[in-house]
């Protein structure tokens, strides 16, 4: 909406404005964004332009608005853009303004459960990695693959990476992904992960399911030679233990160890390189996935 408190004519030239956000080479700016720059004295209208090509050939987004801040949505993941504004006072338009530019981030990474697990509890723990610059998470499992209403669990307003749901359906095929919000505007949504849950009778699932994660601890942290895991319950069952890296790729594998009555397990990690990885261990048709990192 405009008001129109004066008329008359106005035959000066207004000044470009100045851009203040998303400051000039900034990184991981999610989908949603709020531009905002220096309000000009006489403005009745700024114009904003959003491109990926810096002479501004084509525009991707253009928008008016009557202050000095805007917001948009559907920007793409990993994208670099250009955005300028230009001042109308009514009259004349201003020069645009200087060009800055930004990069957007990507979708939040889907840690655990990990994708095409089978025999999760009907309570588990889901994790995802964290995103920059955002306010809260989104948090969808489904039977649909294409997320279509009704959910079987459509949380919201999540503020951490980490979320426990209770009553899964057991003996199920299901499917979850994260998307994050800045503010109210929607932002990327993760890939989609499947997991097939359990019976809900084992001895592991109702250790988890009252509300404790099957791995009681790892370490030393970071890991050197040698990595030890502690299992929070004794189990007479088979178990694998699985590392991969960043990028999925099985990295170490070691099959048929036993939760035995010292409940510590031993892995040598000797071969691996330094980083960041994901150490899975399944007992009983049961995983879970933790971090680690390798020094």
């Amino acid at each position: 909406e405009m008001f129109v408190t004066y008329l008359g004519v106005n035959d000066t030239i207004p000044v470009q404005p100045v851009l203040t956000a998303p400051a000039d080479q900034a990184l991981n700016i999610p989908a949603g964004v709020l531009f905002q720059w220096g309000a000009v004295s006489d403005a009745v209208l700024y114009y904003l332009q959003v491109s990926t090509d810096s002479t501004f050939g084509t525009v991707s987004i253009s928008k008016r608005a009557g202050v000095n801040t805007a917001s948009v949505a559907g920007l793409q993941p990993y994208t670099q853009y250009y955005w300028r504004v230009q001042t109308d006072n009514g009259g004349h338009q201003s020069s645009w303004s200087t060009v800055f530019t930004f990069t957007t981030g990507g979708p939040a990474q889907l840690i655990s459960p990990p994708n095409n697990a089978v025999g999760v509890p009907s309570n588990p723990i889901f994790q995802w990695s964290a995103v920059p610059n955002i306010t809260s998470y989104n948090l969808q499992i489904d039977t649909d693959t294409l997320f279509t209403l009704p959910y079987t669990s459509n949380i919201t307003g999540i503020t951490t990476t980490t979320k426990q749901v209770s009553s899964l359906p057991i003996n199920t095929q299901l499917y979850w992904r994260v998307r994050y919000f800045n503010g109210s505007v929607t932002g990327f949504n993760s890939e989609k992960f499947g997991f097939l849950t359990g019976s809900g009778t084992s001895s592991l699932d109702e250790l988890y399911n009252n509300g404790g994660a099957y791995i009681k601890n790892i370490y030393p942290v970071p890991a050197d030679k040698n990595i030890t895991i502690e299992i929070a319950a004794q189990v007479n069952a088979n178990g694998i233990i699985r590392v991969t890296d960043i990028t999925g790729k099985t990295t170490l594998i070691q099959e048929k160890f036993r939760v035995n009555a010292d409940r510590k397990v031993a892995i040598n990690t000797d071969k691996l390189s330094s980083g960041i990885y994901l150490l899975t261990v399944q007992v009983e048709g049961m995983e879970e996935t933790r971090r680690i990192e390798i020094k």
